[in-house]
Order: C-alpha cells, then structure tokens, then sequence
C-alpha cells in the first residue's frame, strides 16, 4: 500500500480516492496458471497498471482451505454479508441487490417454457440471466395490480436508460392464466399495454424537471404525445418469471432497471464432471 495525500473533500476520511496501490504477484499467478488483471483487459506482454474506483477496503477474516473450491465459499459468503460503510456509500441507500440479490426460478412446474429456453438454450441446460435491478417491489394482486406498480415513477430510469425490466409471476396466478389460454408472450404484452405512466407525471417528475428535461429516448416523448408512456420500449424487454412458494397467495414482484447498459445476459453454467459426487460429500 502507499499513502500518498488525503484529498480534503474525501468523504470517508480514509483517502482511498487517491492512496490505494495494489501489485499482483505475477510468480503465483504463473504458478497457478492463471491470468493477471492487464491480460484479462486485453492488455499482453506490455507493462499495465489498471486504474479502479472503490469507495473502501476490508478485511475479510476466518477464510480456511488449501484450494479454490475450498476458499472460495468462505470468500462469497463474506461478501454477501459485506453491510459496511463502503456498501451503504456506493449504493446510495443500503439496497443491496445491485451485488446479492439472486432469485430461482420455478421451472419444474411451471405452465410456461423456462426462461433459458425461452432465451434459446436447450432444456437440459443450467443458465445464470444476469439483470441490472434497481430494486425489489412486492405486488399483491392480479396482473392489474402488477402493471399499476410497473406504470409508475419506479419505472423512470428504466424509461430514460431503456433498461430491461423484470415481473415475477407467482406460480398460482401463472398456471390461472395459462388455463386461461395466455402465455409468457401475451402476459408481456398485456404490461406493457396496461402499466403506463401518465404523460404528465413524468414531465413533473424529480428526474425530468431537474435532472434530465431533454434527450430522453424517442420512443418516450412520441408516448408522452399520446397520453401515456410504457415502462419499456418493447414487450421483449420485460422478462417474465415464474417464482415463489406453491401457495394460493397472488404475490408477485417487480424489478425495475438502472438500464445504462440496458443489459440481459444469459450463460450456461458448466457443472465439474465429478458435480454429483461433490454433492454427496
């Protein structure tokens, strides 16, 4: 580490902004086979230094094992339960699902194709969809009830970064529906339609009036035209998840989006050959 000088306006008093000098260990790192951060940016063969913000450093304490597959759950729990300072300042107010927040699908039972097949992978496939959520709101309710939540001010960033939302459906609602005759196509299709922001509540809204009156997307000033602006430019973009407990309860949740990127990344988890095995240790 090398101190360096504390900028007055630093907000925690540690200095971080301008004193943190972090080197690899490159010998380990050949040692292990692995590559070094430079490399991973594209970077090879040059001399690199790599410049990141972070708003603290911790200690991560009481890590045991003598291999990765042993550290790494000690080093992941760690993490999920960092609720310092550091995590508080980045996120604004302690919302800590921009790192934690993980949701499974009910796939095994639902009336609708699962989200990875939905998305183009085979159904025998282990995926992870990565989202950018800005936060958790519980709905209680029909599909009514969800686009009235999604058709509000929760909605503005999603509209001005057009980013991807997400609803999930409860399994109870889910399979009414489906006998019903809808699908995941319809259902997107009937939020996009139904939650809609009135016109005049953005142009008075904190984030239009203060913080960004122009050069919001086109598709959002030609709605704002008509009357009423949807959440997202398309239906596409609302990502429909069947989740929760098997209970008679109408409890969904939507997931709002920071858009900026307007991200929905999907990749298969490729599972060691001895997975099974593991899991009977």
């Amino acid at each position: 580490m090398c101190e360096g000088f504390h900028h007055k306006t630093d907000k925690g008093t540690f200095g971080n902004t301008w004193r943190v000098v972090l080197a690899e260990n490159e010998a380990v790192i050949r040692e292990i086979g692995w590559t070094t951060v430079a490399e991973d940016q594209g970077v090879v063969g040059d001399s690199a230094v790599t410049i990141s913000r972070y708003t603290g450093g911790g200690v991560i304490a009481s890590v045991f094992g003598s291999t990765a597959d042993q550290m790494i759950p000690y080093l992941g729990d760690a993490i999920a339960r960092d609720v310092g300072w550091e995590l508080i300042f980045t996120v604004g107010l302690a919302q800590p699902g921009r790192y934690t927040l993980c949701v499974a699908e009910r796939a095994h039972d639902s009336p609708w194709p699962a989200l990875h097949v939905e998305l183009g992978h085979r159904p025998d496939q282990s995926t992870v969809t990565v989202l950018r959520a800005e936060s958790t709101i519980n709905v209680t309710g029909g599909l009514d009830e969800l686009a009235s939540v999604i058709g509000s001010a929760a909605s503005l960033f999603a509209m001005l970064h057009e980013g991807k939302v997400a609803a999930l459906v409860a399994p109870h609602v889910a399979r009414r529906l489906a006998r019903e005759g809808s699908d995941k196509a319809d259902v997107k299709r009937y939020l996009h339609a139904r939650g809609r922001l009135p016109a005049e509540t953005w142009r008075r809204s904190w984030i239009r009036s203060v913080v960004r009156e122009t050069e919001w997307p086109a598709w959002v000033t030609e709605a704002a035209r008509s009357g009423d602006i949807p959440a997202v430019r398309d239906p596409e973009d609302i990502t429909v998840v069947v989740a929760g407990a098997d209970l008679e309860i109408p409890q969904h949740a939507y997931f709002p989006s920071w858009g900026h990127p307007p991200c929905r990344v999907t990749r298969e988890i490729r599972m060691p050959a001895d997975w099974a095995e593991r899991l009977g240790e």
